[in-house]
């Protein structure tokens, strides 16, 4: 009876100690600011309005690029050439009635162009009104991202299809302790995008300040980040 008494007071003594000692606990891990982030898009588009000539790109629910930098040539009253000022002497060729896209080298305003490429399938045509002489038009990508180096801070390159639409003079970049803002040139006063590494979501700012407080936002739909 007493070496009975005497187990279980040892082993009500080794329970007590065991549930007193604190619990190790990890230190949170440091985060580091990679020098490289990638937004991919998905939905990004081309719009054009036959009647009105209006051109613009969508990336990320903004455009990037004035609509000034894209031209529009009616070849045919279903087949139009897309050029933007960045694409020399390269451009898109759409076909609405046939409902495909492709790309050719030349000058977009005279000639069909040359060096065709094949149909690419990835990219949708979709078309307002009459295929054969429709109001407007609107191309899809699956190819659309941007290249941010935290380093240099700059946004090195915005590709759409396979195009870069902007320089890195047309952006300011802020890069704080865990995100990153971007500015397009021509985007309204304190609209921008912050980039936080941590949630893995971007924001557009629609009042606020780069790398300080923001007033107004919305998460933004259809975009990856990639860092390194």
């Amino acid at each position: 009876m007493k070496k009975i008494t005497i187990f279980l007071l040892v082993t009500f003594l080794l329970l007590s100690s065991g549930f007193s000692q604190k619990r190790a606990v990890r230190p949170a891990p440091i985060f580091v600011m990679p020098s490289q982030i990638t937004l991919e898009f998905t939905g990004a588009y081309l719009y054009h309005n036959v009647t009105t000539g209006s051109t613009y790109e969508s990336m990320g629910n903004m455009s990037i690029t004035p609509k000034s930098k894209w031209g529009v040539f009616r070849w045919k009253s279903y087949l139009y050439h897309v050029h933007h000022e960045y694409m020399g002497r390269h451009f898109w060729k759409v076909n609405t009635s046939g409902q495909f896209f492709l790309t050719a080298d030349g000058n977009y305003l005279v000639g069909g162009g040359n060096n065709y490429s094949p149909i690419d399938k990835k990219v949708r045509v979709i078309v307002n009104g009459d295929p054969h002489s429709p109001k407007s038009f609107k191309l899809i990508f699956k190819k659309a991202y941007f290249s941010i180096n935290t380093k240099t801070k700059k946004v090195m390159k915005t590709v759409l299809y396979d195009t870069n639409l902007t320089t890195p003079e047309e952006w300011k970049v802020c890069v704080g302790k865990r995100t990153v803002d971007i500015k397009s040139k021509y985007w309204p006063a304190n609209h921008f995008w912050r980039i936080n590494l941590i949630d893995k979501r971007v924001l557009m700012v629609k009042r606020g300040y780069m790398c300080e407080k923001i007033f107004d936002s919305y998460p933004l739909k259809g975009i990856k980040i990639f860092a390194r």
